[in-house]
């Protein structure tokens, strides 16, 4: 759906008659009869005029001049297993649970979500949405969604929450999990393989935000969660709001696929540091980035260096292996994290600050706090 100040001949939702106060936060805004529309575009009304049409996300050369899946839809999804799994399924389906122990899903999204460069600025503003939101979202709150459109955008005065802005990123978010990451995962329990892959946007409670929801929500029903390290950063909480996950489910491990866009001068001495790192925060599987099955076209491109007989060093690649393999214990440190998405609809801008407890009953716990309160609904039990 997008947010936008300027008028043309689309799917139109609603329109605004929207007052900010001297800080930028939402003065007032009321919503546009049919009738007061055409009057609004004529004469100039005290405040700004905003729009909200419904939009399927255009084609892009990313997805090979295609749109985007949707992937708050169930049925888009129970069709996408259709034309995908089955397919596998049908041509190696006996392989299931043995030469083929999992299936990968990479950087699943929704309609990546952005906001406005400042309060008075007149960029259009993105949201995740589906044909059937404003119903599932009625039913859910029993609230006219629309209604309160502009308090996702703007916020309310004296630093008060929105009530409307909460519902609507949980509501988005548990359309997300349900209809896209726990169907492809019954699909895999029930064919004998595990869920395996890792999230779009994963570091921090606002990226999840803006292109998931919330990325321990999506871990809930996988056989093996994951995530993803590019260049040689070291995200503690990422590694840890999926071991988590996977030592509360009491699952076999957790996955990283690591190494990704470190160039081709990357060393063996930094291939077994994020190993180990991450082994010591509980990942215990690692998918490598990456192996060529040919150089030919962009391929080449990619980086870092083939660990594969194009590189002259992959015979000794072992040594890395070697020495991973020793440490590797399954999930080994027990700490819990603990991420709500309630954090990100209550602050623009977020501390990432992390805080230890050490005092807990059974182990310390790993808790992600945004400088605001926070709303934990998982009871730990020592």
């Amino acid at each position: 759906m997008k947010f936008t100040p300027n008028f043309y001949d689309g799917p139109l939702l609603a329109a605004y008659n929207v007052e900010l106060d001297e800080n930028g936060c939402l003065n007032s805004s009321r919503m546009l009869k049919k009738e007061q529309l055409e009057e609004a575009q004529t004469h100039a009304l005290e405040g700004n005029l905003w729009f909200a049409f419904m939009e399927t996300r255009g084609h892009e050369d990313w997805y090979n001049g295609e749109t985007y899946v949707d992937t708050l839809s169930k049925e888009a999804m129970a069709h996408f297993i259709e034309l995908t799994h089955e397919k596998y399924k049908a041509k190696i389906g006996d392989k299931f649970g043995t030469v083929v122990p999992c299936i990968f899903t990479d950087e699943p999204e929704f309609n990546i979500m952005n906001q406005l460069d400042d309060p008075w600025a007149k960029n259009d503003v993105w949201f995740a949405w589906t044909r059937n939101l404003l119903e599932s979202y009625t039913e859910e709150y029993s609230s006219n969604l629309l209604e309160h459109l502009p308090e996702l955008v703007w916020n309310l005065p004296d630093g008060k929450p929105s009530l409307a802005r909460w519902r609507y990123h949980e509501h988005t978010c548990e359309r997300f999990v349900s209809a896209f990451m726990d169907q492809l995962a019954a699909w895999c329990g029930k064919n004998n393989l595990m869920l395996n892959g890792h999230m779009m946007e994963e570091p921090s409670l606002r990226s999840q935000t803006n292109a998931l929801g919330e990325a321990m929500r999506c871990y809930r029903n996988m056989q093996m969660p994951g995530m993803d390290l590019l260049v040689d950063w070291m995200e503690y909480n990422t590694a840890k709001q999926v071991s988590s996950v996977g030592r509360q489910n009491g699952l076999r491990g957790a996955m990283s696929e690591l190494y990704g866009v470190t160039h081709w001068d990357f060393t063996f001495e930094g291939h077994k540091g994020q190993g180990d790192w991450q082994a010591a925060l509980g990942i215990t599987f690692r998918v490598h980035h990456l192996a060529w099955v040919s150089m030919a076209g962009e391929g080449k491109r990619d980086y870092p260096a083939s660990i594969g007989y194009q590189s002259p060093w992959y015979k000794e690649y072992g040594y890395v292996e070697v020495s991973l393999k020793r440490r590797r214990l399954p999930l080994p440190v027990r700490i819990f994290s603990i991420f709500a998405l309630e954090i990100m609809c209550w602050e623009d801008v977020l501390s990432q600050d992390l805080i230890l407890l050490m005092n807990h009953a059974s182990a310390p716990i790993l808790l992600a706090i945004a400088n605001c309160t926070v709303l934990i609904r998982t009871i730990l039990r020592g």
